[in-house]
């Protein structure tokens, strides 16, 4: 039971500095680092860490700055086209689906006149128009099914300059 106040107070001391705690948090907090000496030094340490990371102070190029925006905006810039292209991609090859389903029950009509008035037996027709549709019916799975392999990421190519 007493672990669990040490830890609900490590917690807390964690999250005071950087999120907050509520003032029934806070005055729990401070009742318990009276009584308890563990969580007060664990306390102590912590505002010692706190204010040694403020004391650091770090210069950083402005052309550095600058090139690394630049390559985050490339970067999204590029996703963004990606998705884009990805959704064209794909719609178009969904009403390439579709025609060629289409496509296929109207010639499907038209083969059946056809061979009944110059006596081609159903099997040989039905062969036919299905051989005749499947490569477009093929091409257009592979680019619904397939967009992610056949896209590559050229973006994570590039190098940031």
């Amino acid at each position: 039971m007493q672990n669990d106040f040490h830890r609900r107070a490590r917690l807390q001391i964690d999250h005071a500095p950087v999120v907050g705690i509520s003032p029934e948090e806070e005055s729990w907090l401070n009742i318990h680092t009276i009584n308890c000496t563990e969580c007060r030094d664990y306390a102590e340490i912590t505002a010692r860490v706190i204010q040694g990371l403020g004391s650091f102070s770090f210069h950083v190029d402005p052309g550095l700055t600058e090139r690394v925006q630049k390559a985050l905006t490339r970067s999204a810039e590029a996703v963004a086209a990606s998705h884009v292209l990805r959704r064209k991609f794909f719609s178009g090859a969904v009403i390439a689906l579709l025609l060629t389903w289409v496509g296929s029950l109207a010639s499907w009509k038209a083969a059946a006149l056809v061979a009944a008035q110059i006596h081609i037996s159903p099997w040989t027709w039905k062969t036919g128009v299905v051989l005749w549709s499947l490569p477009s019916l093929c091409v257009a799975l592979v680019l619904i099914c397939g967009w992610p392999y056949l896209a590559g990421n050229s973006y994570e190519e590039r190098e940031v300059a």
